[in-house]
């Protein structure tokens, strides 16, 4: 499996940890959010995820608190057909695939994401 090498501040290492979470988790025997996706694209990055000192039982933690904020905000959508949903700190995560999924063309939902203070959201 062919590897990319990922060169990251100190600071902006940190975007990894919520992915390396639910990559994690997809490994579990019973996963909580079964994201493959992060799964997939931790194989591909040549980075060492002991260096980000994920505390232990984030394999829980992380999407245990994704898969509620992810429900909160399907319930949102549910209610609010046109909406903006702001994503703050999102790092590098596959959130808007996951709740985007399964709605109808009616919903009409506009995400922005917002990792840093200097960057303006985009839809």
């Amino acid at each position: 499996m062919e590897t990319e090498k990922v060169r990251l501040t100190k600071e902006k290492e940190t975007y990894l940890i919520t992915l390396y979470g639910k990559a994690l988790d997809n490994c579990a025997e019973k996963p909580i959010l079964g994201d493959k996706f992060a799964a997939e694209v931790v194989r591909h990055i040549d980075f060492d995820f002991e260096k980000l000192k994920v505390p232990k039982g984030a394999e829980i933690t992380l999407p245990m608190r994704a898969k509620h904020l992810d429900q909160w905000t399907r319930e949102f959508l549910a209610a609010n057909l046109v909406s903006t949903v702001l994503h703050l700190g999102c790092g590098l995560d596959s959130r808007v695939p996951d709740i985007s999924s399964g709605y109808s063309p009616l919903v009409r939902c506009r995400h922005a994401r917002c990792d840093r203070a200097s960057q303006a959201p985009v839809s």
